[in-house]
């Protein structure tokens, strides 16, 4: 359970950084009116990065750092750390997790880092689990409600029991609408929901909502679910809009104003049914047919933006990857200030210092604090591989308040595999 809990995270970790690209856009696509269908496309690829721990590399990748940050050997391991290619964020998180961590306990049959995995990994399958049944029990008690529904016609049901039109049913969806609607508001409400089986969106937001619940503990796809579903109405709205030879918008949004007007209280929206329906109005009002032009060119621009995000960052294929020793001096002592390389006797007094690096052979190399203190300035042998390495931008001067002016040439700061010398401390 613990491997498959690791996975999730790595999964649930990849995909957030795609969902943070994904939201900057968006943004993008509301502000330019763009036609929200493009938008929604893009969550695909959040749902694709949730549920596939793979994909292939390219140098397009958009997505920072490494993917799997989080090893399987992370519970048997003595010193755990992660591995996301932050060197800035590895070292936060590493000395966060070894100094909350109790000392290795060589009687013990768990190590620390392995009992806190075997605890995640069982209150995630509870709440999932839990989640899971919530889910399972709504849907039973809906279908209940809806076994009294009127035939209207073809797949159209009609019913008292509830407020909002929506579509219900896996492999033969059927389309449920409430009592009291007027002919237009019928029309209206068929158009779209006859779009959402066209689309198969009845297949596709319950498929949603079961990944969610894998990943229940991640606050950002939470909000990736309903940015989703936000955009799955209004891209729906806005294939009536585009499909009508007439303007629609002003009746059509008097429609979901009058349904929204009905319900009350909670309903089981987070699995059936409509939602946000101002945000809709508001889309529908400023609804403008998109010019072919445009559509082709945001077309092209979605699809390099989707690629982009499926791909894993592609290694470095030009540098044959492989373990190096390097023998010398370790003669000038970094650190790391806001996110730049400055040395160490630059560094602003009173502020805690957290990352060590050493320079040998005027390479750098990030250390442990205690290899730290017993190798500076001193001969050592270092044990690296070459492709493991991060660049920061080097400090040039700093004041006193804290201001500094950096190199705009950038240095690579290798992560090491062992280091050995003199074994006497650098400061006697």
């Amino acid at each position: 359970m613990s491997s498959l809990f690791i996975t999730i995270l790595n999964m649930s970790l990849t995909a957030s950084y795609a969902t943070l690209i994904v939201i900057l856009i968006r943004l993008g696509i509301r502000k330019a009116r763009v036609p929200m269908v493009f938008s929604y496309a893009l969550w695909f690829v959040v749902l694709f990065r949730l549920v596939f721990p793979f994909s292939f590399e390219s140098s397009l990748s958009l997505l920072p750092g490494k993917i799997g940050a989080i090893s399987q050997d992370i519970i048997y391991s003595e010193s755990p750390s992660i591995n996301t290619g932050n060197i800035l964020l590895d070292d936060t998180v590493n000395h966060s997790i070894q100094s909350t961590l109790p000392p290795l306990d060589a009687t013990a049959s768990v190590n620390p880092m392995g009992a806190v995995i075997q605890l995640g990994a069982i209150i995630w399958m509870l709440g999932t689990a839990a989640l899971l049944v919530y889910g399972i029990i709504s849907y039973f008690r809906l279908k209940q409600k809806l076994s009294f529904s009127t035939l209207v016609k073809d797949n159209i049901f009609e019913t008292d029991q509830i407020k909002s039109a929506f579509v219900f049913g896996f492999i033969k969806p059927r389309i449920y609408l409430p009592i009291g609607l007027s002919s237009q508001e019928q029309a209206f409400i068929l158009m779209h929901e006859q779009t959402h089986i066209r689309r198969l969106d009845y297949l596709i937001k319950p498929l949603a909502l079961v990944v969610l619940v894998l990943h229940w503990f991640n606050p950002l796809i939470w909000i990736s679910y309903f940015l989703m579903i936000k955009d799955m109405e209004m891209s729906c709205d806005e294939r009536v809009m585009k499909l009508s030879n007439d303007d629609l918008r002003i009746d059509y949004s008097k429609t979901l104003l009058a349904l929204a007007s009905k319900q009350s209280g909670l309903s089981s929206r987070l699995f059936f049914g409509e939602s946000n329906v101002k945000t809709r109005v508001r889309n529908i009002l400023h609804f403008k047919r998109p010019v072919i032009w445009v559509s082709v060119i945001v077309t092209v621009m979605v699809a390099v933006l989707s690629i982009s995000l499926l791909a894993n960052p592609a290694k470095d294929k030009e540098i044959e990857e492989q373990i190096v020793i390097l023998q010398g001096e370790a003669s000038d002592i970094y650190s790391v200030y806001d996110g730049n390389l400055i040395k160490f006797t630059d560094y602003p007094i009173g502020k805690e210092i957290n990352t060590f690096i050493l320079e040998v052979e005027n390479m750098l190399f990030q250390v442990e604090p205690s290899d730290f203190e017993k190798y500076g300035g001193r001969m050592v042998e270092i044990e690296y591989l070459n492709t493991n390495f991060n660049n920061f931008s080097e400090i040039e001067s700093i004041t006193d308040d804290g201001k500094y002016t950096k190199s705009k040439k950038q240095r690579k700061v290798y992560a090491i595999l062992s280091i050995s010398g003199d074994p006497y401390p650098a400061f006697d």
